[in-house]
């Protein structure tokens, strides 16, 4: 191996200092150490350790070290113990790449014993007050992660703000989806638009005790349920009344007034707990509803009703159409399909 650089350094400074194999200092806005290579093997500048840092580059204003190159990486690091390449900086990013077509940074970790999820990363960003790491594209994917076994990426969060936040910087440009989930196989099979609208091609299973489950008397097992499927929006109450000389006057209660279409008439469908001629409802109004027997009957009989209104604020299609094709956008995501190997 080549070097335009190389240096070295064996002192033992376990007892405090610090040494290094090359040192360079500059004033003038230039680069303390400069190193370039031509089309042999090596690199511009090198550097080996076994315990600490191979290269290390410090600034007060410009790049702590930069590296460039036309055809291979631009500056890269390896060590047996700590990480290959390490940068810090109290104002800026700590690590910062560019690429005119392929990958601005690229970490790579190559053990095939891996312990816990955040020991084996090829790329690993912590941070005490901003992102660990920050990913930014004006075209292409700000983030692309993918892995031929594990996760292509792992999200853990220990404190109590959101594990995954996805925040669109323009106001002007919210036309992109939020998430797309892509399957080769059947396409797009989950979407969050901007507009906050999920839409999935499979079956949505939510926690045990909620929605499609309900909990059961036997510990060791729920059932499943299925929710109705309708043909337009709509919201529903339920309760119960009591008809006194053959007329009961039902409230709509306050809450639920708030959240249906006042405008639109609702439904009310009526099952009495009782022999009589026979129910049926006299009026609506946005207040309440009227229930009578009929045939002038005066019975006295408890019954329930069921109200089936119009959402307040919404006026969707009824049963709007749906392309048939599996892909929900007919559209890949962008960025690359295939992990490419690199030297």
């Amino acid at each position: 191996m080549f070097a335009g650089v190389f240096g070295e350094d064996n002192t033992d400074v376990s007892g405090g200092g610090s040494n290094v194999g090359v040192l360079g200092t500059t004033s003038n806005g230039a680069w303390g150490v400069e190193g370039t290579s031509g089309s042999g093997a090596g690199g511009g500048v090198y550097g080996l350790a076994t315990t600490g840092t191979g290269v290390e580059g410090s600034t007060t204003s410009g790049n702590g070290v930069f590296g460039e190159s036309t055809s291979n990486y631009g500056v890269y690091g390896e060590t047996n113990s700590t990480g290959g390449f390490s940068g810090s900086t109290p104002v800026s990013a700590g690590v910062y790449g560019t690429s005119v077509d392929e990958v601005g940074v690229e970490g790579t970790n190559t053990t095939t014993m891996p312990t816990e999820p955040y020991q084996n990363e090829g790329m690993l960003g912590t941070s005490n007050v901003g992102p660990g790491v920050l990913a930014a594209s004006s075209q292409g994917d700000g983030l692309y992660a993918f892995s031929g076994s594990g996760s292509g990426a792992f999200i853990e969060n220990e404190g109590v703000d959101p594990t995954l936040q996805i925040e669109y910087g323009d106001p002007s440009n919210n036309g992109g989806d939020a998430i797309d989930v892509f399957n080769y196989s059947l396409g797009d099979i989950m979407v969050l638009d901007a507009s906050g609208n999920l839409t999935v091609a499979g079956t949505v299973n939510p926690n045990k005790g909620a929605g499609n489950f309900s909990r059961t008397r036997n510990p060791n097992s729920d059932e499943g349920l299925y929710c109705p499927q309708e043909a337009e929006e709509t919201t529903e109450d339920f309760g119960s009344a009591e008809l006194l000389n053959g007329t009961a006057v039902v409230a709509l209660g306050a809450d639920f007034k708030q959240t249906i279409d006042g405008s639109s008439p609702y439904m009310v469908f009526l099952t009495p707990y009782g022999e009589t001629n026979g129910l049926y409802v006299a009026s609506r109004t946005a207040a309440g509803f009227v229930v009578r027997e009929t045939h002038g009957g005066r019975s006295n009989v408890t019954f329930d009703y069921r109200i089936v209104a119009r959402p307040y604020g919404t006026r969707l299609a009824r049963l709007p159409h749906v392309a048939a094709n599996p892909q929900l956008r007919g559209h890949r995501p962008g960025g690359p399909r295939i992990a490419v190997p690199r030297a």
